[in-house]
């Protein structure tokens, strides 16, 4: 048997680790843009939200407002949150409570402010 020259042993390493490198390249599936994923929102939105509950407490641990919605999305580059099929409940410190209700509304993630609308 003939002796391999110390000189090819790291070239033929090299190769080797080339070899599985390329190996699993090509082994991992590609995703495509028209995934699932990407094609579930439609144009301008960023991102889409379903069943939200959202609320803010006072200090005592009494809830100050609930706002829930069936769906809701944000726009390209705002910080403005879409709503469809909102409730929103107010319960004003010493107060009875009642809720509001819109088939859409808007919510300011800036300023804080929600607007509901009836269509």
């Amino acid at each position: 048997m003939k002796k391999v020259p110390n000189r090819i042993w790291p070239i033929g390493g090299i190769l080797f680790l080339l070899l599985v490198g390329a190996f699993f390249v090509y082994k991992v599936p590609q995703r495509d843009m028209n995934s699932p994923v990407a094609s579930g929102l439609k144009a301008g939105e960023s991102l889409r939200l379903s069943e939200i509950n959202y609320s803010q407490d006072y200090g005592s641990g009494e809830k100050k407002w609930e706002l829930k919605a069936e769906e809701g999305c944000f726009r390209d580059g705002t910080q403005k949150l879409i709503l469809k099929a909102v409730s929103l409940r107010l319960d004003p410190a010493r107060r009875p409570s009642f809720t509001i209700k819109g088939n859409e509304g808007d919510y300011c993630r800036e300023t804080g402010r929600i607007v509901l609308r009836e269509r």
